[in-house]
């Protein structure tokens, strides 16, 4: 994944040059990369660390059986959310992110 291998700051400028120039599909990946960033590196506490799933998306689900884990899908375009953490309550926090103004 992109955000394992360049900081928030350049993930940042790259949705910024994209969008300037019109490039909604280029500045909409950077804006996820960015966001998966944050949220892979934000202190939660208890979150303890960050997982890309392996395999198709459904085998994928079946690894968030682990807790406090952000976890990323395998594939870009998984149904509905673009990462989740299950918390040790049972209890799930799903992120879905758009750069689109109406959704």
């Amino acid at each position: 994944l992109l955000h394992q291998k360049v900081d928030g700051a350049e993930l940042l400028i790259a949705y910024h040059r994209a969008t300037s120039r019109g490039m909604i599909g280029a500045a909409s990946n950077s804006f996820e990369e960015l966001m998966h960033w944050c949220l892979s590196n934000a202190d939660y506490g208890d979150i303890k660390k960050a997982k890309k799933a392996e395999g198709t998306g459904q085998e994928g689900v079946f690894e968030l059986d682990e807790h406090d884990l952000y976890w990323i899908p395998s594939v870009p375009n998984f149904v509905n959310i673009d990462s989740a953490i299950v918390r040790q309550s049972g209890d799930a926090w799903l992120f879905q992110v758009t750069i689109a103004k109406n959704h």
